[in-house]
C-alpha cells in the first residue's frame, strides 16, 4: 500500500477531479492515507458516483475520525448504496445522538438510499437513536409511517412525529394524531404528561378533520383541567 507521501496533496486531488481523470484510483489511494484526505476522498467518491467503492466506503464508517464516518454516509447516500443500510443503522445506534452532524449524515444517507422497507422495519428498534432515525427519514419523506411512532415510549419521539405529521399535513396520519385526545383524556393532568407542544398539535388535529365527534373529544380534554388557557384560546 502507498505511504502518506505517496498520497496527493488537495491540489492535486481537486485538478485530477476537475479533469475527471483517475478519478477513482486517485480518491482510492487517498482513503488509505490522513483522515483529512480520507474524508474528502470519501465525498469526492460520493460525488464522482463510484460504486465500485461501495465497500471500502462501508468499511470508512468505523474509522476513528467522526469527520471520516461524516463523508463516508453522506458518500453512500449520493451513491443510494443499499448494502450500506445496515452498516448507516449500526453508525446511528453506536453515536447514540450524541454528535448532530454524524445523525444528519445517517438519516441523509438514508433517505437518500430511498428503501421504505428498511426505514420502517426499524420503528420499534431497541436503540432510541436508530427509532429517531428512522422517524426523522419518515418525516423528510412525509411518509404516514411516521403515525407508528405515536405510540413510542419515549415522549420526545411522540411529539416529534405529531410535529411530523402536524406541520407537514401528512393528512393520512391526521386521524391518528387526533385520536390521542383520547389518551390524553384518560390522564388525571394531561398538560403534567404531555408536553405542550404535543397537546396543542393534537387540539388542532381534532379541528383540521372537524365533526361533532372531533369537537366533543376536545371538549373532553380540556374539561380534564391542567389545560392551560393560553391552550385553547
Amino acid at each position: 500500500a502507498p505511504s502518506d507521501l505517496d498520497l496527493p496533496d488537495a491540489e492535486t486531488l481537486r485538478a485530477r477531479a476537475a479533469e475527471g481523470a483517475g478519478l477513482t484510483r486517485t480518491a482510492l489511494s487517498v482513503l488509505i492515507g490522513l483522515a483529512k484526505l480520507r474524508a474528502q476522498a470519501a465525498r469526492v467518491v460520493g460525488e464522482a458516483g463510484s460504486q465500485d467503492t461501495v465497500d471500502r466506503l462501508i468499511a470508512l464508517l468505523r474509522a476513528n475520525s467522526p469527520r471520516v464516518r461524516f463523508m463516508a454516509a453522506t458518500a453512500l447516500g449520493k451513491l443510494r448504496a443499499k448494502p450500506a443500510i445496515g452498516p448507516l443503522y449500526q453508525l446511528l445506534a453506536d453515536n447514540d445522538d450524541r454528535d448532530p452532524f454524524l445523525r444528519h449524515a445517517g438519516v441523509f444517507a438514508l433517505e437518500s438510499i430511498g428503501d421504505r422497507a428498511a426505514v420502517t422495519g426499524r420503528c420499534e428498534d431497541p436503540s432510541r437513536a436508530v427509532r429517531m432515525a428512522s422517524l426523522l427519514v419518515l418525516r423528510r419523506w412525509q411518509h404516514p409511517a411516521v403515525s407508528r411512532f405515536l405510540a413510542d415510549s419515549d415522549m420526545a419521539l411522540v411529539t416529534e412525529a405529531a410535529r411530523a405529521i402536524h406541520d407537514l399535513r401528512i393528512t393520512a396520519s391526521l386521524p391518528e394524531l387526533a385520536d390521542l385526545a383520547q389518551r390524553m383524556d384518560a390522564a388525571d393532568n394531561p398538560q403534567a404528561l404531555y408536553p405542550d407542544a404535543l397537546i396543542r398539535r393534537v387540539i388542532n388535529a381534532n379541528f383540521r378533520l372537524g365533526g361533532h365527534d372531533r369537537a366533543a373529544a376536545v371538549a373532553r380534554l380540556i374539561a380534564v383541567g391542567g389545560i392551560s388557557t393560553t391552550m385553547h384560546d
